[in-house]
């Protein structure tokens, strides 16, 4: 797409559940295009199992793809943002890291981390006056991808699955107007406010009620691996 209007593209491969190789890549990146101005990061796998059933080291990767590469590509190209006063760092997280769900251990922990992540690191900018670097959190609900592929909606026209091009245009416009937080179906924003105000139990209950509960026991996902 870029090309087709004239621009000039450049794609790097990079395994981002590696430390070495983010910042390999990122050295590449800056001295073959230069300073980058705006990173999102977007990367993330599921294991889609019970707790207990979720092998050790698939655990440890879904931490090193879906929130420590966050930590690591932002260490890699924020110093240049702040020198020049000017970036912007998108977080991709998920309505799972507002609100948890079943079988989704590793998965709702990792995503809870990027909105504590995202949160804390604009505290930080603010702090140190470089206001010229904005932060923008995404958190969708269902997108029509592969990733959770095989899970049902109780009530999918109160919460249908959104299309990947619906998603990505309203997240360029959070970004380009600068709004701190995105959440992807306006529904998402008042399921965090009910689940915060109503007891333990009662969310639960509602849950039940929603299905969420039982969202994930038809999940197949996507067989292939994909970290980059």
């Amino acid at each position: 797409m870029i090309q087709k209007i004239g621009g000039v593209a450049h794609t790097y491969y990079c395994d981002v559940s590696q430390k070495h190789q983010i910042y390999q890549v990122g050295e590449r990146v800056k001295k073959e295009v230069g300073d980058v101005t705006i990173l999102v990061n977007n990367a993330g796998v599921v294991i889609g199992k019970g707790f207990m059933d979720c092998p050790d080291d698939e655990i440890l990767n879904s931490f090193n793809v879906n929130i420590l590469s966050y930590f690591w590509t932002i260490k890699c190209f924020l110093p240049k943002m702040i020198e020049n006063n000017h970036g912007h760092i998108v977080n991709m997280s998920s309505s799972l890291g507002l609100t948890g769900l079943n079988k989704l251990t590793d998965y709702c922990s990792t995503k809870f981390a990027v909105v504590g992540f995202n949160e804390v690191l604009s505290y930080e900018l603010k702090h140190d006056l470089h206001n010229g670097i904005k932060t923008t959190l995404i958190c969708p609900q269902c997108v029509d991808t592969d990733m959770f592929k095989g899970c049902n909606i109780r009530f999918p026209s109160i919460c249908p699955f959104m299309e990947v091009d619906y998603v990505v245009k309203k997240s360029i416009t959070a970004i380009l107007t600068d709004q701190y937080m995105l959440c992807l179906p306006r529904l998402v924003y008042f399921q965090a406010a009910l689940k915060s105000l109503l007891p333990a139990d009662s969310w639960i209950e509602t849950c039940k009620f929603l299905g969420t509960m039982t969202f994930m026991d038809s999940f197949i996902g996507n067989k292939k691996k994909c970290t980059c």
